[in-house]
């Protein structure tokens, strides 16, 4: 018979063997097959169509949205939430202990972080998480108002809020972009600016005690530090 890939090993059914598709191999490539490990093997849940999966950051839990029937669901290991009628991305937190997501159920939209289901809105932003992984910020409508929602509390009613809130880096405070009226501002924790034309997004200090950003007011541009 002839030869494939090197090997003398007869075809079976007019297909090569299965070392001899393998001896043609990069040697990385064998050594990364051989390597690999099963941590877990189990069925999907019966009726469950998955849509988006992902793994926790220390790869100990995995987690995915998906549809039952006419609802959807966020699962984590074994544990399914509540069925709403559409359901966001889920978003582990840093230590990988819990996620985040937001979900809607008829005109509602509430955040859902682990299996409780928090405060409902008119509208929830996506979830990010800080570096201490307590509680995700968020941004929600409310009547006509933007507002963010740090530490499980609402601050100041805007017109508008932009941006993703940006932790500083012991995770104690958020800062953000937000518009009232014409006039932009940079808040941080219970700190606002002044009112400017336009403003960056802001970034902490590496220190934390301060926030720095981009603005204009009357045509001048400027870089201002805000102390926190």
């Amino acid at each position: 018979m002839g030869l494939v890939g090197g090997s003398d090993e007869e075809l079976i059914d007019g297909a090569p063997p299965y070392s001899s598709l393998l001896s043609g191999l990069p040697a990385p490539y064998l050594e990364s097959m051989s390597s690999t490990q099963i941590l877990e093997d189990g069925p999907l849940p019966e009726g469950v169509a998955l849509d988006v999966l992902l793994i926790s950051p220390d790869g100990g839990k995995v987690a995915y949205s998906a549809a039952r029937g006419q609802k959807n669901v966020v699962r984590v290991g074994d544990a399914e939430s509540e069925p709403f009628d559409e359901v966001g991305k889920p978003k582990f937190s840093p230590d990988g202990s819990t996620v985040a997501y937001w979900a809607k159920r008829g005109k509602r939209e509430y955040m859902v972080v682990g299996t409780k289901k928090g405060k409902a809105f008119q509208g929830v932003g996506w979830p990010t998480w800080g570096p201490r992984g307590a509680l995700p910020a968020f941004y929600v409508l409310s009547g006509r108002s933007q507002i963010l929602v740090a530490d499980g509390e609402q601050g100041e009613a805007f017109d508008c809020v932009s941006g993703t809130p940006t932790f500083s880096p012991d995770g104690a405070l958020v800062a953000y972009s937000a518009r009232k009226g014409a006039k932009w501002f940079i808040v941080a924790g219970k700190r606002k600016s002044e009112a400017y034309d336009q403003v960056s997004e802001p970034v902490f200090s590496k220190t934390g005690e301060a926030v720095i950003f981009a603005a204009v007011v009357d045509r001048r541009l400027l870089r201002v530090r805000m102390t926190v």
